[in-house]
């Protein structure tokens, strides 16, 4: 049995966009919070601040011009569709759950 990890997913934002759960993502949140991605102390308790850097980590490797500031606008003008964004979310934490099961392997 394969485990594949989805690493694209699109998401409707001011304009398409892909959040993209890969290696550069995940230097980008450390650097950014000074926190270990892979401990599972960091995920059980996340602030909203982490998972705001977390979500612009995973948009910027599509377009790497996109700062946090530039996101929490997106986020606090309600220029977004929520339902997108939230099944976006949802399929990140898949890939990041058939991330971890793979990794644990």
């Amino acid at each position: 049995m394969t485990n594949e990890v989805p690493v694209r997913i699109p998401v409707d934002l001011d304009r398409p966009r892909y959040f993209t759960l890969d290696l550069a993502a995940v230097i980008r949140w450390e650097a950014n919070t000074g926190k270990a991605f892979f401990s599972p102390k960091v995920w059980k308790h996340m602030s909203r601040k982490d998972a705001v850097l977390m979500l612009w980590a995973c948009l910027t490797t599509g377009d790497p011009t996109l700062r946090p500031e530039d996101l929490l606008q997106l986020l606090e003008t309600n220029k977004i569709n929520w339902e997108t964004v939230l099944a976006s979310v949802e399929k990140l934490d898949f890939a990041w759950g058939n991330l971890v099961i793979t990794y644990r392997r």
